[in-house]
């Protein structure tokens, strides 16, 4: 008897050991494969990716099954099949059947093949589970753009619009302007209503939104898209590129002044004061909005390059038109008075 409880602690201990090891091995595997996917990158390199079954562990500690992770470097090389089969595997319901992403995945390689069918049956299981993730939104929304379907896109859009997430009500305005045109009194409505349920009333990419929901016209849709991808650059603090493409945008719609006015800002914080000061001026002088945003940034842009006196007359101007409510006053005061 003392014999088989020794045999037996001795393999229950291997088998706890071997266990450690085996999630041991797998932490530095994960560390890789989740470095690239949060990043977007294919760094590691694919021999080293099928180094790791996938088995045990099945799931990383974010709950991602590996094989999921897996299929990413095999579609990215257009090894079409073997992402399908271990996006696939990853659906299993011994894995994580709860998170629906290779769903998505492989909703989005049926929509580049142009299976819609497929493509529509795995998005809408995607969505049905978690209709708040933005990428099961996406995938079904633009096969449901794609499929013309204006009655389950909005059924579909009324089970998130309650979240205060924009990109819900954006991506649904735009995929129902791409199926209705422009100037949909629903879309109209619905732009009122997004307005004061994330407070945008004087919002300018805002207005420009509304410009194309409502006019249409290649030039204001090919002048949003160029804005978008400098608001992109922007972000990541690539200040003289984005103001570049605003000024591109602008050149597209000339008649859209918050792209002169961000590219002035861009140029700004480029340290490209000259292109700055010029298409402030023009949004200043030309444009004239008169809300003081122009003023405001000029100002201080003078103040930072030593003409107090001056970039105190832009602040001014920029209190008397009430920008940012009492902010351009309580900035007036600290540096003017």
């Amino acid at each position: 008897m003392k014999l088989i409880i020794k045999f037996l602690f001795t393999a229950i201990l291997l088998g706890v050991c071997f266990s450690n090891y085996k999630v041991f091995e797998s932490s530095e595997f994960q560390s890789n494969i989740m470095y690239d996917y949060n990043n977007g990158s294919f760094i590691v390199p694919l021999e080293y990716i099928k180094s790791n079954k996938g088995n045990y562990p099945n799931v990383t500690i974010t709950a991602l099954p590996i094989k999921y992770l897996q299929a990413r470097y095999y579609e990215e090389i257009d090894s079409i099949e073997k992402a399908l089969k271990l996006y696939r595997e990853s659906m299993s319901d011994k894995i994580n059947p709860y998170l629906k992403a290779s769903e998505a995945e492989i909703a989005d390689l049926f929509y580049t093949q142009k299976k819609y069918d497929s493509a529509y049956y795995y998005a809408k299981k995607a969505f049905d589970v978690l209709p708040n993730a933005n990428i099961h939104r996406t995938i079904y929304f633009k096969i449901l753009g794609q499929r013309k379907d204006t009655t389950e896109l909005k059924k579909a859009f009324n089970r998130i619009k309650q979240y205060q997430n924009t990109s819900h009500w954006l991506n649904y305005m735009y995929e129902r302007y791409d199926i209705v045109g422009a100037g949909d009194k629903d879309i109209l409505s619905l732009i009122k209503e997004y307005r004061q349920k994330f407070s945008l009333q004087n919002d300018p990419p805002t207005d420009v939104f509304e410009k194309v929901m409502l006019k249409g016209g290649t030039k204001v849709v090919e002048s949003v898209n160029v804005s978008l991808n400098a608001e992109k650059l922007f972000e990541e603090k690539r200040y003289e590129e984005a103001a570049d493409l605003f000024v591109l945008a602008a050149q597209i719609e000339e008649t859209e002044y918050t792209f002169y006015e961000n590219a002035a800002i861009s140029y700004n914080l480029a340290g490209i004061y000259e292109d700055a000061t010029f298409y402030f001026d023009k949004v200043i002088y030309e444009l004239s909005p008169r809300n003081g945003k122009a003023e405001f940034y000029k100002g201080i842009m003078l103040i930072k390059l030593d003409s107090l006196q001056k970039g105190c007359e832009y602040l001014r101007s920029a209190v008397e038109y009430k920008y940012s409510g009492r902010g351009s006053l309580d900035v007036y005061n600290n540096y003017c008075n």
